[in-house]
């Protein structure tokens, strides 16, 4: 690369070289000034008093350089350049000083060296020393000094070390010829401490260097215990020669570091210590508190002083392996040996232990286990019975006892007996844990525990298990909850023809809290068969008890050629899939509101048949069609945006309640629920609480305890039945303690009330007051001192009764009032009074204390629960009938009783009957029942006579005789639509004797009504009626849109009973104009239907 160097400015001076005696240096060219031109140039030189010391003329046809030489190093000298006896410029110049002399390095350390050196007899101004490793030092000295001591050097390095004499400053400074050399520091000592020997309070250490040192006077020696930054602990050794030392008084299970310093050498000594923790002390009072036929329970008190890490236990059975268990923290004092076999030696071992492998000296314990080990066997029916056996236990048996918890069991606990099992238990409660015992007794009195077991009945599986809606992408599943409602939840699991993991919008696997009784699998694909599969759970000491699966069977709708689909939707925007449609050359994608305004049309070429719709409303319905281009072929679904999730919830706690509020959700929304879980044991799940108001939502949350921590989540919905959108949002809260005196209720029984309340915070309260009142009566009164629990249980109470609680704070105004609704007992002597083919009668009497209803419910064998029945207080007898011949049935009835806004149920009372076989047959034909029987009740019947009689009050009986045949029968005539009748066939023999042989109920169906359509608006139409006469209670419309599949959305599913006083006119609005609907009616009464009036309409445009 080329450089070019700027010209000299006219007269400018430039110094080239410098050396001790001479200076070289160039100057600019100078033109003619006014004075006219010149020849040459005179150069002075003057020294640095000014005095001129030469003089010399330069033509100005030679070179402009020049040398001044001879002249003394380290002076300051000034050159001048004169034209025509003008001086054009001046440069001052130092030439160079003479360098240092007889410079030697001494003292050479580990860590320092020392320099000296003899300055130059000629001028100077002062020096410079450089020393570099790494990076460069430099210092500046001035004339008089010529020593310098380098400390705190790298120990062992390689140092390049310049001295030079120096004038002048800054730019202008000049050094003498560099005097350089290289040296290297000693290495450092290292001296090794090492522990020798160590016990509970004393370490034992010993030291030595690696390179020996003959100049130390004594020794440090320090210590520390390295947890917490403790104080360093300083001893002093005098003895140069001794090399070890004894700490003592030390902590047990403590980990000390120990440094050893050499004092007095001059060599840098780098101390390498050691750290040891001292031996922690053994844990006492090791003992085996309960040994069963397969667990030993221990117990242990830490050790008395010190410090410790951990606990390490371990134990071996005769003629086995020793088992060492992972390490138990500190605050440990107990553990139970479990799984372990019977009738077998243990030797124990326990041993405290600090760090990774210092233990104290072990504790020894020797335990034979019990012989008699319980086997447990969920037989014959897993979710109410178990079988439990065992082996004879070692000793002198008397008897054993077996007992188990909760105790509401057949046969109730505890079981004795005086020879090992088997022991049947049944009517335990499905869905529970029960924890067995077995307790032997030996023949002197000593009893003590065998062996137990814990188990869980299997749940009850929900009931009514069915497949409730299909359309072309979603299924419905509805089930009611198990009979005995012992379970947390649901599991729901589902596959389809050739699928095997997610299958749409809903995962393949999903949990359901309990409260839950249906769920919509979304975004299936249309024409799939799908198999559902739910059952009910359980989970203790997370292990997952499962009831039986029930398994469905739900198959998705093909309407169209199209079968529109969503995929994938969020609170702002879905994704529809469709099928190609043969010929089609694109396809017309259409998102409306379902009012008809039109959001947006998009066209996709033959090949995409996938569409995402953006910045759609949460929570907004939309009808979405897409037409295939040339085919004439178009499908229509709705399909719902997620509504918005709540957020920034306000969260007010009390002891026993939570109230929450927040501000409405943007967009569309048709309400909010809550529930909340505790925090530790997140199966269990409150009901859903409501919110009354969706524009102003709060509600409050109730049944929980103080001081705990709940998880709370909150959901909006939009839409309902299977066509809803929900989102949730999910947080924790804690409740706080009680207010001074409040009152809460923690359980209620028949005949007691237990409840606690807050303490005072009054300077001047004294004691607590607590009265108990019915209907303004004092019934119980009672004092409890400040310091006494505040915990208290009313017993003697009557059933089904309410109470009001009152406590007051004596010495201050703190006061609380709380009302409590004690259980009703269960209904007595339930019996069945009379049973034929299809009718039941059933009776019972009225339990302790008071009721307001019962409540009846009856469950065919294999069926799902009926609906309760509801009757009063003074009805104790109940006829059901329309029941299936030949067929078992459950029947249990609750008391219920109600005051205020509380309410309390009974345990169920509980029967069980088989109807007779079928005797009686019924044909219906229009208004006409044909009745036909087996003629096989003997050979001594005159006649038959049938009695029919009008399920209404003051009804006469009619009656038809038949004689007897190898078929009898007989047809009733003109019979009343709706109604029920009841059938009795008696038999009329020849002695005289009448004898009732069976009995039935029959409900003829409700003639079918028909409607005239009248369309008044683009939005509504009315349905005008033409009711037939009969017997009729509702009726039953349901109404979907036309090729409407369910996609992605839903039809609109309108499935709603009507009275029949709503009749003659029927209105159907919020429809969509130019839309075809398929709408279908049926005539109810109460148990029977009429045939579907079928009618379909398009509204106008």
């Amino acid at each position: 690369m080329d450089v070019t160097t700027p010209p000299m400015q006219e007269g400018e001076i430039s110094f080239n070289g410098i050396t001790t005696t001479s200076i070289n240096f160039s100057w600019g060219m100078v033109s003619a000034d006014t004075n006219g031109p010149f020849d040459f140039y005179l150069l002075n030189l003057k020294n640095e008093l000014s005095i001129d010391i030469h003089n010399v003329q330069v033509n100005t046809s030679e070179t402009r350089e020049h040398t001044f030489s001879g002249l003394m190093p380290g002076r300051l000298y000034r050159v001048e350049l004169i034209v025509n006896s003008f001086r054009q410029r001046s440069a001052a110049m130092y030439t160079r000083p003479d360098k240092p002399t007889d410079i030697m390095l001494s003292d050479i350390t580990t860590t320092s060296l020392t320099i000296d050196w003899k300055a130059p007899l000629t001028s100077h101004q002062g020096f410079r020393l450089c020393w570099a490793y790494g990076e460069t030092n430099t210092l500046e000295l001035g004339p008089a000094i010529m020593e310098r001591t380098l400390s705190d050097l790298e120990a062992g390095a390689e140092y390049l070390i310049s001295l030079t004499a120096v004038v002048g400053t800054g730019t202008d400074q000049i050094t003498s010829e560099k005097f350089t050399t290289i040296v290297t520091l000693f290495p450092p000592a290292e001296l090794h401490v090492n522990i020798t020997s160590f016990n509970t309070t004393t370490l034992s250490i010993v030291w030595g260097t690696d390179i020996t040192l003959l100049d130390v006077s004594s020794y440090m020696v320090s210590y520390w215990e390295t947890a917490n930054n403790g104080s360093v602990q300083d001893i002093t050794v005098d003895d140069p020669s001794q090399t070890d030392y004894t700490i003592d008084g030390l902590v047990p299970g403590t980990r000390y570091c120990c440094m050893v310093d050499a004092l007095g050498t001059v060599r840098a000594v780098t101390s390498i210590g050691a750290t040891q923790y001292t031996i922690p002390r053994q844990p006492s009072s090791f003992v085996d508190t309960l040994v069963t036929a397969d667990e030993i329970s221990l117990s242990w008190l830490r050790p008395p002083s010190g410090n410790f890490d951990s606990y390490e236990l371990s134990y071996t059975p005769e003629n086995g392996a020793k088992v060492t268990l992972p390490d138990l923290a500190a605050d440990e004092n107990s553990l139970v040996l479990e799984n372990l076999g019977t009738a077998t030696e243990y030797i124990i071992l326990l041993r405290t232990r600090a760090g990774l492998n210092t233990f104290s000296e072990p504790l020894e314990l020797t335990v034979t286990t019990r012989s008699a080990l319980l086997a447990l066997q969920p037989i014959p029916d897993p979710t109410s019975d178990v079988s439990l056996d065992w082996d004879q236990e070692a000793g002198s048996i008397q008897r054993y006892i077996l007992t188990y918890d909760p105790n509401n069991g057949d046969p109730i606990s505890p079981i004795r007996t005086g020879i090992p099992g088997p022991v049947s238990i049944s009517g335990l409660m499905p869905g529970s844990q029960y924890t067995f015992r077995l307790f032997s007794v030996l023949t002197t009195n000593v009893q003590f525990l065998s062996s137990s077991v814990s188990h869980v009945t299997t749940p009850q599986p929900p009931g009514n298990v069915a497949v409730t809606e299909e359309t072309t992408s979603t299924i419905t599943l509805s089930w009611s909850p198990p009979s005995q409602e012992q379970f947390f939840g649901y599991i729901l699991e589902y596959e389809g023809t050739g699928f095997s993991t997610e299958l749409g919008r809903t995962p393949a696997t999903s949990f359901l809290p309990r409260h839950q009784e249906s769920v919509t699998l979304k975004g299936l694909t249309p024409g799939i068969s799908y198999s559902i599969k739910i059952s009910s759970f359980v989970e203790y000491d997370d292990v997952t008890t499962r009831s039986n699966i029930v398994t469905s069977l739900g198959t998705t709708m093909s309407t169209s050629s199209l079968n529109i689909v969503a995929k994938f939707v969020n609170q702002t925007s879905f994704t529809i899939e469709w099928q190609p449609a043969v010929g089609a050359s694109s396809y017309v994608t259409r998102v409306s509101e379902v009012t008809g305004v039109e959001i947006s049309s998009v066209t996709n070429v033959n090949g995409d048949y996938e569409r995402t719709e953006h910045r759609l409303v949460p929570g907004r319905n939309y009808q979405i069609e897409v037409s295939a281009t040339g085919t004439g072929q178009s499908d229509t679904v709705e399909q719902r945006t997620l509504p918005s999730a709540v957020s920034d919830v306000d969260v007010v706690p009390e002891a026993v309640a939570l109230t929450l509020s927040w501000d409405p959700v943007f967009g569309d929304v048709d309400g909010y629920y809550a529930f909340y879980q505790l925090k530790e044991d997140p199966y269990q799940i409150s009901d859903l609480f409501y919110v009354s108001d969706p524009s102003n939502p709060m509600v409050r949350l109730t049944g929980l305890s103080p001081l705990s921590e709940y998880i709370i989540t909150v959901t909006s919905f939009s839409g309902s039945g299977s066509d809803q959108e929900i989102s949730s949002s999910t947080f924790e809260a804690s409740t706080v303690n009680y207010s001074p005196a409040e009152i809460v209720i923690e359980t209620v029984t028949s005949t007691s009330i237990a409840l606690s309340w807050g303490a005072s915070i009054s300077p001047t309260a004294s004691s607590y007051v607590i009265e108990v009142s019915d209907a303004g009566n004092v019934v119980h009164s009672t004092s409890r001192a400040l310091s006494q629990s505040r915990f208290i249980i009313f017993t003697s109470l009557t059933p089904g009764t309410l109470y009001t609680i009152r406590i007051t704070v004596t010495g201050s105004s703190e006061q609380d009032i709380e009302t409590a609704l004690t259980v009703p007992t269960a209904p007595r002597s339930l019996s069945t009074d009379s049973i034929s083919q299809s009718i039941v009668t059933v009776s019972w009497s009225q339990g302790l204390g008071n009721v307001d209803e019962y409540d009846i419910y009856l469950r065919q064998a294999g069926e799902s629960e009926m609906p309760a029945q509801i009757v009063p207080p003074s009805q104790l007898t109940q006829t059901f009938e329309n029941l299936e011949p030949a067929t078992d049935y459950s029947m249990r009835i609750i008391s219920v009783v109600r005051a205020q806004d509380l309410e309390q149920r009974s345990i169920p009372a509980v029967t069980n009957f088989t109807t007779q076989p079928r005797i009686i047959n019924v044909a219906e034909t229009g208004r006409n029942l044909r009745l036909f029987w087996a003629n096989d009740f003997g050979n001594d019947i005159l006649k038959y006579q049938l009695i029919y009689i009008e399920d209404k009050e003051g009804a006469t009986s009619n009656s038809e005789f038949v004689s007897p045949s190898d078929a009898p029968s007989v047809t009733l005539m003109n019979l009343m639509p709706g109604q029920t009748y009841t059938l009795i066939l008696t038999a009329v023999r020849t002695s005289g004797n009448r004898a009732q042989i069976a009995s039935t109920t029959y409900t003829l169906k409700p003639l079918r009504p028909t409607f005239t359509v009248n369309r008044r608006s683009p939005s509504a139409v009315s349905l005008l009626g033409n009711l037939l006469g009969g017997i009729l209670k509702f009726f039953r419309i349901r109404v979907n849109r036309q090729g409407t599949g369910a996609g992605a959305g839903t039809p609109i599913g309108i499935d709603v009973l009507i009275p029949v006083e709503a009749c003659p006119e029927i209105e159907l609005t919020g429809l969509i104009p130019n839309t075809d609907y398929h709408v279908t009616l049926q005539a109810e009464s109460s148990v029977a239907s009429s045939d579907l009036e079928i009618i379909t309409f398009t509204t106008r445009k």
